[in-house]
């Protein structure tokens, strides 16, 4: 992964602005999950994302802007999407926005409500998606394939496969050791990631991060197929694993605060 790791966690050279870094747009938070929006937001500018765009209500855009004001809320050109965290499947005008951002043809990382939301549309675009264990037995269920938990917990490449195959997307199912597939790839499977990751809103970061990596790869590539999205996928992994390792010896054990270290992590791997 050196090369990839390289082209998208460099430093800004004197030639860049802020659009050659990757513009990442973001339909997260709601009303009962609003801190979701942040965490994404922030998560995505700490990845070395140049802009970022938000598109929510004006409560949600609010307290974006109260903590990140550079973020531009305002729906517009973007290299990448990131869609779901903290929505909800019965939030219907999230999902209304989300069905929108799904025919854009724009590569996109959908997360958490919106993954179940599959069965009914699906991204136009090759995309990721970021389910943990119980968001992707919800997920199958809408599919027909009705395994337990327990199974998923035992065989988590299994159902990652199966999503996979009724999605079309590049799964990235989360835990401790993570699993990433598409059809017709190799799996690859995680080394164990940092055990302080087991927190609350540390998933909204990984959205933001793979969606940050996305936007710099069109930028600086082109658009990613799946391969190189599932390469994606584990970099995003291994960037937010080390930040937690740098956040448990520095400054809390939040998701707010391993977000502070995304930037430390992203200047590590890149060395």
């Amino acid at each position: 992964m050196a090369r990839l790791t390289e082209l998208l966690l460099t430093e800004p050279s004197a030639e860049d602005h802020k659009y050659s870094r990757g513009v990442t747009g973001f339909v997260t938070g709601s009303t009962r999950f609003p801190g979701a929006a942040l965490l994404g937001v922030t998560a995505a500018i700490q990845s070395g994302c140049g802009y970022v765009r938000y598109v929510g209500n004006e409560r949600l855009c609010d307290l974006v802007l109260r903590t990140r004001p550079e973020v531009v809320c305002e729906d517009g050109d973007v290299q990448s999407w990131v869609v779901g965290s903290g929505v909800t499947e019965d939030d219907m005008v999230r999902l209304y926005d989300i069905a929108t951002k799904f025919g854009s043809g724009v590569p996109m990382v959908v997360d958490a409500g919106a993954i179940s939301f599959l069965s009914r549309q699906k991204p136009k675009t090759d995309f990721v998606i970021t389910p943990h264990y119980k968001e992707a037995q919800q997920a199958l269920e809408k599919f027909g394939d009705f395994r337990s938990l327990e199974s998923i917990q035992n065989n988590p490449e299994s159902a990652a496969i199966k999503l996979a195959e009724f999605t079309g997307a590049v799964v990235n199912l989360k835990a401790n050791v993570s699993v990433i597939v598409a059809v017709g790839e190799q799996p690859y499977i995680s080394e164990p990631l940092n055990t302080w990751l087991s927190t609350a809103g540390t998933g909204d970061l990984l959205a933001g991060i793979t969606g940050a990596l996305i936007a710099r790869h069109v930028k600086q590539i082109g658009v990613p197929d799946k391969k190189r999205l599932m390469r994606i996928a584990g970099l995003a992994l291994d960037v937010l694993s080390l930040a937690a390792e740098i956040s448990s010896k520095k400054t809390g054990l939040g998701a707010s605060d391993i977000a502070s270290n995304i930037h430390l992590a992203a200047a590590e791997l890149a060395k």
